[in-house]
């Protein structure tokens, strides 16, 4: 599929984030909207909730599409099948959603610190890396490397639950 086919989603995305986390001023166009949007966002304490809960619901969301494929790929042997949906379906979504992330993080680098969401933004950001070692596990047939990968996901997607302002653990 062509990036040309996302665009209109991707601009879709951006607009609903900037909607939810602060809007914009009406004078601007569509696309003008999300780059004024994404380029001027400060996070502070009174977003701040919103926005982990986004990023963090990303995480979840991208995490879990990756490891069911993952999971349904290397069940049926079919290590193909996961290349194909890795590179033609979750990565292209997957990095509309990381340039945005990224653009934040850069911008709100001292905030982010402060605030100790650094291991949110990490979790996302290895996303892309823990993939491609999905994919070689399959590759390669080493049950090894997927079980240190999906540990690793799993331990992320824990970090990612910690961050959601309605996520209350269950204590004992």
């Amino acid at each position: 599929m062509s990036v040309s086919v996302y665009r209109p989603l991707f601009i879709l995305f951006f607009l609903s984030l900037s909607m939810l986390l602060g809007g914009c001023s009406e004078e601007s166009t569509t696309t003008e909207k999300a780059d004024i949007s994404v380029q001027s966002y400060q996070l502070d304490l009174e977003n701040q909730s919103a926005f982990t809960d986004q990023l963090a619901g990303d995480y979840l969301d991208s995490s879990e599409k990756l490891s069911q494929q993952f999971l349904i790929s290397s069940k049926a042997g079919d290590a193909h099948g996961f290349i194909r949906y890795r590179n033609e379906s979750w990565t292209l979504e997957y990095m509309g959603r990381k340039a945005f992330y990224q653009q934040m993080q850069h911008l709100n680098k001292a905030y982010i610190y402060r605030h100790q969401l650094n291991d949110l933004f990490d979790s996302f950001m290895d996303l892309q890396k823990l993939s491609l070692h999905l994919k070689h596990s399959l590759q390669n047939d080493d049950p090894l490397l997927a079980e240190q990968v999906m540990n690793k996901l799993e331990k992320d997607q824990e970090i990612s639950l910690s961050y959601l302002s309605d996520f209350r653990p269950v204590t004992e």
